[in-house]
């Protein structure tokens, strides 16, 4: 399907009904860059982006740029982005491929260096992905595996080194908790889970999964990992089932479940499939010049519902995209002669 529903001729051609309205917000809206890395609503409700050019912030009308020093490692405006987080206390925690950790004050709105301490403080480096987990604990993903460090000084309590083999680099792409707060990691090596009462990080399901890309735990905490082969289901025993699609294999790179239950997945190269898992129904959203509105990328990088159910689509190349996962109230039918 190309997008929405392909309906009998009107006159001439072919009608496709449009059921979705994709809004961009790109560098013609003020985005600086249009790779976006990361995104975050914050407690507030503005809404933070990560971009290859920096990290700026979003009122719902105009964005605003932070330059934070003359001191780069205090100043990652003008360098990637690759994560973000939100401490217990409002503090933004920013996670760069070049310089590492850097924290914004919540009360003070200053921003500092975040230099780890510790005997493997090294590995908090070209940071990748970022979990407050509660209790004043933060895990960070980057070089060589995940470290747990202290927010408040920066002190790393723990390491749990991985291991790419094969020749691959390693990128620890997505971190989650599980329905019973045990660590989950999404790399491209593989799927890894900490349990409660281990030491150590155990790769699950290796025979299935290759290169994992995102988790997402739903409402009813069932955890899902998508992959390079499809969309699995991850069991409390660690078992994993294969949840989507069933009769072929297909990259998927970011997931998000909306108000309805529904799951949006980032088909790579593709688009967007929702996926109902109480029903099995899927409907495909892939990129159609002709129909405006239309998804208007095939690359998607994230994927995040906010607080109010709106749906944000992170891209490569287009910024922001957002859209009502409810649909349109009224469905645009164009005729294609």
């Amino acid at each position: 399907m190309a997008f929405g529903l392909v309906l009998p001729a009107l006159a001439h051609g072919v009608a496709v009904r449009r059921d979705f309205y994709f809004q961009e917000v790109g560098a013609e809206h003020g985005l600086a860059q249009n790779t976006v890395r990361a995104f975050l609503q914050d407690r507030a409700g503005f809404i933070w982006i990560g971009t290859d050019n920096g990290l700026q912030q979003y009122n719902g009308y105009e964005f605003t740029n932070y330059e934070y020093s003359s001191d780069p490692q205090d100043n990652p405006q003008e360098s990637p982005v690759s994560a973000l987080a939100e401490d217990a206390d409002g503090n933004l925690w920013i996670g760069s491929t070049a310089f590492g950790l850097i924290r914004r004050d919540r009360s003070s709105n200053a921003f500092q260096h975040i230099a780890a301490s510790g005997a493997d403080a090294v590995r908090v480096t070209n940071v990748q992905a970022l979990l407050y987990a509660g209790q004043h604990r933060m895990w960070v993903g980057g070089e060589g595996g995940i470290s747990l460090i202290d927010p408040a000084d920066g002190h790393v309590l723990r390491t749990l080194p991985i291991i790419a083999g094969d020749r691959r680099t390693l990128q620890v792409r997505q971190l989650c908790l599980g329905g019973d707060h045990s660590l989950w990691a999404a790399t491209s090596v593989g799927l890894f889970h900490l349990a409660s009462d281990t030491a150590d990080l155990e790769r699950i399901a290796a025979d299935s999964i290759d290169n994992a890309f995102g988790l997402l735990l739903s409402h009813d905490r069932q955890l899902y990992a998508t992959t390079t082969t499809g969309l699995y289901r991850i069991a409390t025993n660690g078992n994993v089932s294969h949840a989507w699609p069933t009769d072929k294999q297909t990259p998927i790179s970011a997931i998000t479940e909306d108000a309805r239950n529904r799951l949006w997945l980032a088909i790579a190269h593709k688009g967007l499939v929702v996926f109902d898992p109480a029903s099995g129904e899927t409907l495909d959203l892939n990129p159609d010049n002709s129909v405006a509105g239309s998804l208007p990328e095939a690359i998607v990088t994230n994927l995040q519902v906010d607080r109010s159910g709106l749906l944000w689509i992170g891209t490569m190349e287009r910024g922001l995209i957002k859209v009502d996962p409810n649909g349109t109230l009224f469905h645009n039918v164009t005729d294609h002669d």
